[in-house]
């Protein structure tokens, strides 16, 4: 199958579903065999599919699967990146034997916040950077293609110990049955405070400017923020408020100019925030 354009439909004849390896609130990866015709040969694969939504009518499963097609199309022109994750394609069953879900690499290593926890000594800020490089690369396109989404369970992690972008214009994907969004109330750790502020704000440039020193904040000291609150209100309250983190103590890697720069990066106004491309030259500096 060409990784070029979606959609590629992946028929259940040429899968073998395999284990449950991971889960969030609304989704299940599991690792499959692909089967490749060519060869006749198996590749090791993971799909991602949406929990419940084999229990949608068939309607709504063809509404969802059209959404879904149309929210990964600028995916799929960014896969020639280094740091953003490829697709393959998506499941197609017409007999519901598989629920629709989008096929993917299989990554031994996980995301980056299960990879740092078991590799403490990787170069942390060589993965700031090329999270940043792959942010650039997207905010550069005309229109800019936002992630909207950034945290540490949505990098994958390569074989090579390298950060792959992954689940990118996701975030306000509709439940396929009854229109819910997907948002998992665990977001708002990482949502910009514009987006807090207004649920219609636009999902901008500097949203994933935000999310990302969030991001580097929750993988450099392996906590989620506000990780005293279980409540999303409590949270919700603090960001409008304008709370932001405190430097945390024993954290080595974090530098003096790091934890500069990832202040700006959360600064309250957007109009204030680096753009990517200033984070990713400035973390390619030696001071860093």
């Amino acid at each position: 199958m060409s990784l070029s354009t979606i959609p590629h439909r992946v028929c259940p004849e040429d899968m073998t579903l395999g284990p449950l390896f991971y889960g969030t609130h609304f989704t299940d990866l599991y690792k499959i065999s692909l089967a490749n015709h060519n060869s006749g040969e198996f590749r090791t694969a993971a799909v991602k599919v949406w929990r419940h939504e084999s229990s949608t009518t068939e309607e709504g499963r063809k509404i969802f699967r059209k959404m879904l097609n149309r929210k990964l199309k600028p995916w799929t022109t960014i896969m020639n990146h280094p740091n953003i994750e490829k697709i393959f394609g998506l499941t197609a069953d017409t007999e519901r034997r598989i629920p629709v879900g989008v096929i993917m690499p299989y990554r031994r290593n996980g995301n980056a916040f299960k990879y740092l926890k078991h590799n403490p000594s990787a170069n942390f800020v060589l993965m700031l950077r090329d999270i940043a490089s792959a942010l650039h690369y997207m905010h550069s396109h005309n229109p800019p293609i936002v992630h909207g989404k950034i945290r540490g369970s949505n990098i994958l992690i390569s074989d090579e110990g390298r950060p792959l972008l992954a689940d990118i214009g996701l975030r306000d994907l509709k439940y396929p049955s009854d229109s819910r969004y997907y948002n998992d109330p665990e977001e708002i750790r990482w949502m910009a405070q514009e987006l807090v502020m207004d649920e219609n704000a636009p999902i901008a440039p500097a949203c994933d400017v935000h999310s990302f020193a969030m991001t580097a904040l929750e993988l450099l000291t392996l906590q989620r923020h506000h990780w005293w609150h279980r409540n999303k209100y409590a949270i919700m309250v603090e960001i409008q408020k304008g709370v932001r983190p405190s430097r945390p103590d024993r954290c080595p890697q974090l530098t003096d100019n790091l934890w500069n720069l990832l202040q700006e990066c959360w600064s309250p106004d957007p109009l204030t925030r680096s753009d990517m491309g200033s984070v990713m030259r400035r973390l390619s500096a030696s001071s860093y």
